[in-house]
Parts: C-alpha cells; sequence; structure tokens
C-alpha cells in the first residue's frame, strides 16, 4: 500500500518547476550548518564521519535530454535513475526530522520504463528499523518524486525497483551539527 502524496498530481510544467526547486534544495540545504532542535528518534546511533561507508558518488547520468532535471546529481543504470545528495551524504537539517524523530529526506527518481516504483531500504552499518518511503502518483513513466524516511542516522543502502529493473546506490545520513 502506497504511503500518503505530499506531492498530489502536477501538469509536466509543474513537474519540471517541482524538479528544479528540489535540486537547488538539495544543493543549498548540503552548505547549511543549522544545530537542530528536535532531537533523532531514541534508538538513532550517532554517527562518525570517519566510520566507514561506501557511498554511491553521482555521475551525472540522466535520461536524454534530463527531462527529470537531474543534472550532475543524476546517477543510474540505463532504465532508471535518481538524483544522489553532492560526495554521497544526505546532510539533514532541523527542518528534515518530523516529530518522530526520522530524518525524511527527498530524491528524485526518472523512469524510462513503465511502472511503480518500489523503494526500499537498510542500514549496513549498524541495526536500525527499514526506511520508510511516501511516493506520490506520478503515473506509469518519467519524473517521480519520493521522500525517504531514515529512521536514524547511518550508512543505507536504498533500491529502487521497476517490474526487472533495480537501481541500488548507498548514502550516509547524517544530521547537521
Amino acid at each position: 500500500m502506497r504511503e500518503p502524496s505530499y506531492f498530489g498530481r502536477c501538469s509536466p510544467d509543474v513537474r519540471t518547476f517541482v524538479v528544479a526547486v528540489l535540486i537547488a534544495a538539495l544543493v543549498s540545504c548540503t552548505s547549511q550548518e543549522v544545530a537542530p532542535s528536535v532531537p533523532p528518534a531514541a534508538h538513532a546511533r550517532t554517527v562518525s564521519e570517519k566510520a566507514p561507508c561506501p557511498v554511491t558518488l553521482p555521475d551525472g547520468s540522466h535520461r536524454a535530454g534530463d527531462p527529470a532535471g537531474l543534472g550532475d546529481l543524476g546517477y543510474g543504470n540505463g532504465p532508471l535513475w535518481v538524483a544522489l545528495w553532492p560526495k554521497g551524504r544526505a546532510r539533514a537539517t532541523e527542518d528534515n526530522v518530523n516529530r518522530r524523530g526520522e530524518i525524511v529526506m527527498k530524491f528524485p527518481w526518472d523512469r524510462g520504463v513503465r511502472g511503480h516504483l518500489h523503494i526500499s531500504g537498510r542500514r549496513i552499518d549498524a541495526g536500525a528499523p527499514p526506511l520508510r518511503v511516501h511516493l506520490s502518483d506520478y503515473g506509469l513513466a518519467g519524473f517521480q518524486a519520493t521522500a525517504l524516511v531514515f529512521p536514524t542516522e547511518g550508512c543505507w543502502e536504498v533500491t529502487g525497483s521497476i517490474r526487472h529493473t533495480d537501481l541500488t546506490f548507498v548514502t550516509r545520513v547524517t544530521l547537521s551539527s
């Protein structure tokens, strides 16, 4: 069952605008150093930036013409792409922490194959509850907005799947201090 939508249905022009805003927010948020006022959930573990985490780096790949606006942050395998955070690190601020203490980060996807996107994830450097996902209905192909809900900071492996196509990446999720 899909989680409630935060994004709603939009025209292609509005979707393009939303993607541009998301990418701008991704880039601008990484340079902010704001101390979170909402503490992470009690089960969260503090993550050392020096702990090993084999992050996946953006390689600038995207569908021809880049209709989803992934740009230099794109990463994909031909039929499926995602915009990753710079340097493989999703740096959250207090604005990304929900009332449950979870970290909510946006990851835009582009689907070159038809089908519904399914996303799963797990923390690979320590135990944690599984990743949760908020998906909206953007049809069966093209741009797909997602909000990934990380229960804790840490090193996370995320896999997006459509039919017989999978795309996996690793990202380090941290709260800025």
